[in-house]
């Protein structure tokens, strides 16, 4: 399904009746239904489902273990030598 006003692929669908309803890109959505799109109202399409399934690989924590650089631990972490405090003077 394509937009109505260019030639992307349609994301989201204005139903004005049950017969009558007009598809369009995240580009090309009417400002009167931003709302509707933030709190879930408007119909989604295919497109919409795949392009967020890509979005939600991209952002799991899975992908960016991947990259992650593997550091080595010590079987025994070593424990910082204590540090002796400076000795008051006493007053004469």
């Amino acid at each position: 399904m394509k937009c109505a006003n260019c030639e992307n692929d349609a994301m989201y669908v204005y139903d004005l009746t049950a017969k009558t309803s007009i598809p369009y890109c995240g580009k090309h959505l009417p400002l009167f239904l931003e709302k509707r799109k933030r709190a879930g109202l408007l119909r989604t399409t295919e497109q919409h489902a795949a392009e967020l399934d890509t979005a939600a690989n991209v952002l799991s924590p899975a992908s960016a273990s991947e990259a992650a650089i593997t550091i080595s631990e010590d079987p025994e972490p070593t424990k910082p030598a204590p540090v002796k405090k400076a000795e008051k003077k006493k007053a004469e």
